[in-house]
């Protein structure tokens, strides 16, 4: 069963380190100290910028401080996924004016699945003041 997977990953790693083109991800790090549906509490995050193979390090920082950056931190808005709204919204990221919350990255990694929150951070990380990113990576000590 493996070798399928092997197959399907060695296609797709030319594309993710920025054979194509420059590639941006967001790198959680979650602290188990305080749980959350993730493994723990996103206490800081870092900015990968990939291009043909090369890895550098853009901004970095503590979660905390994404809360209040971005060119409007009260205007932010998360569209989706719906079922992240309906289960997840009430924990900052739908007022009843339809925008998030002072603090929505506090709780950035409540929700169990990671393809839900790298959809949302996707979002919301532009509106925090960063730049368009291609994917979230999670990193969880042990």
């Amino acid at each position: 069963m493996a070798r399928p997977r092997l197959r399907a990953a060695l296609e797709v790693a030319p594309a993710l380190l920025g054979r194509d083109g420059e590639r941006h991800y967001l790198v959680g790090f979650l602290n188990p100290a305080e749980a959350r549906g993730l493994g723990g509490h996103m206490g800081n995050f870092a900015e990968l910028t990939v291009l043909d193979g090369h890895i550098s390090l853009g901004r970095f920082g503590r979660a905390d401080g994404l809360n209040r950056r971005g060119p409007d931190p009260d205007g932010r808005v998360v569209t989706g996924p719906a079922e992240f709204l309906a289960r997840w919204g009430r924990f900052g990221y739908r007022q009843t004016d339809g925008t998030t919350d002072v603090m929505p990255w506090s709780n950035i990694s409540m929700p169990p699945d990671l393809p839900m929150v790298a959809t949302v951070a996707a979002e919301l990380y532009p509106q925090s003041g960063g730049t368009r990113i291609d994917g979230v990576v999670t990193l969880l000590p042990e």
